[in-house]
């Protein structure tokens, strides 16, 4: 469990990560966005998760300039943090965003699919039940606290 001081760092990084990547023009870059940082006990490496939007093409391309703009980064969170020891950057891709999309498009398919098969039950013909006197026939089993009938006596008292 991260301490106060890493959790208020973690969320300094992200949002001077973030305004950084405002900043940047680069056309490699595809649309990022900074989902969250872990910064580590010592504080000398931060894992920086991004969310990037586009294909998988677009995805690598972004990663690789990311590596490429490290150093720059990390003078970002240089000037930002104030801390003795900048911590080193090391960018992971989420991909929750897209499994969330995909969790997304199972459970409207399903309910989808669910009311079609409740609207085809509504529309078939029902079928009457067929009596078979089971309704008439007398119950043999007693349930607690049901008052015995008068053939129910087992009484053997004269």
């Amino acid at each position: 469990m991260p301490t106060r001081r890493q959790e208020r760092i973690n969320a300094r990084i992200v949002q001077l990560l973030a305004n950084e990547f405002t900043l940047l023009s680069d056309p490699r870059l595809g649309f990022i966005t900074v989902v969250r940082a872990d910064v580590a006990p010592d504080m000398r490496d931060a894992r920086v998760y991004v969310s990037i939007f586009g294909d998988e093409s677009v995805q690598q391309r972004s990663m690789d300039t990311l590596e490429k703009l490290n150093g720059h980064m990390r003078k970002v969170l240089a000037h930002g943090l104030n801390m003795r020891i900048t911590p080193r950057i090391h960018f992971i891709l989420d991909r929750s965003a897209e499994l969330m999309q995909h969790l997304s498009e199972v459970i409207r398919e399903a309910r989808t699919s669910d009311s079609d098969a409740a609207a085809a039950i509504q529309e078939a013909p029902q079928e009457q039940p067929k009596n078979n006197n089971t309704n008439t026939q007398k119950s043999s089993i007693r349930r607690f606290g049901d008052e015995p009938d008068e053939s129910d006596s087992t009484d053997d008292r004269a």
